[in-house]
């Protein structure tokens, strides 16, 4: 990771801070900023990405750039240097004023870890629940907090294109697989866990409030390597 000087937004960025779409944007040029990308989104890319049906155009275009052939995956690691950056410059605004997050009962968090923390899942195929519970939780007690997320969130093609390889690693997402979770587990992690499992995206944006049944893993993770959770 380099270390420059903070991230600043330009009008750019601020107008892809106001409109939705363009978070992914502002995601690759946050990303850009503190890592070489030479693969990476660029400025024709960010342009149609912001059109109607420009996002197809974006993928051809780089698709076509690269040789036709997927990018290169660059980094693996965790970085919790940038995993703050991140928070502080990007994340902290649009879970502040778009989603209005706010934790509530914090008296009921136990002070350190290793933790699991349960929560549903909003129904959403882009996981902005676990982002935004990871913010607050992690400027609300200073914890460094990593989701446990599907292999899905870390190998499918769509992330591959949508986001710089090796992102979700970066950020601190740790493969829902026993190898990774029992590496995490050593270094007593605040884990999110999204006990719905597959059924919680499965279940729509209205039926956000609404949880589906839980995978028995939650119990069997806990009893097994006596870890408290808190859901």
């Amino acid at each position: 990771m380099k270390a420059p000087s903070p991230y600043r937004f330009t009008w750019f960025d601020w107008f892809c801070l106001w409109y939705p779409p363009g978070w992914l944007v502002l995601f690759n040029r946050h990303w850009q900023h503190y890592h070489d990308d030479p693969e990476g989104w660029n400025w024709l890319d960010y342009g149609l990405f912001l059109l109607p049906g420009g996002f197809y155009l974006a993928l051809l275009s780089r698709w076509l750039r690269l040789g036709c052939r997927l990018p290169h995956k660059q980094k693996d690691q965790f970085e919790p240097t940038y995993q703050q950056a991140f928070r502080d410059e990007v994340l902290d605004p649009i879970v502040k004023y778009y989603f209005r997050g706010e934790l509530r009962q914090l008296e009921n968090l136990p002070q350190s870890g290793p933790l699991i923390v349960a929560m549903n899942h909003a129904g959403m195929c882009f996981p902005w629940d676990f982002l935004g519970l990871a913010c607050l939780l992690s400027q609300a007690r200073g914890w460094i907090v990593q989701p446990l997320a599907s292999v899905a969130l870390f190998d499918h093609l769509w992330i591959r294109w949508w986001l710089p390889p090796g992102w979700s690693q970066v950020l601190g997402g740790v493969r829902a697989e026993r190898d990774s979770f029992e590496a995490a587990l050593l270094q007593n992690t605040i884990l999110l866990y999204q006990p719905e499992g597959l059924r919680g995206p499965a279940k729509g944006w209205k039926q956000r409030y609404k949880l589906q049944t839980f995978h028995p893993s939650l119990t069997l993770l806990s009893d097994h390597y006596r870890i408290q959770f808190c859901p």
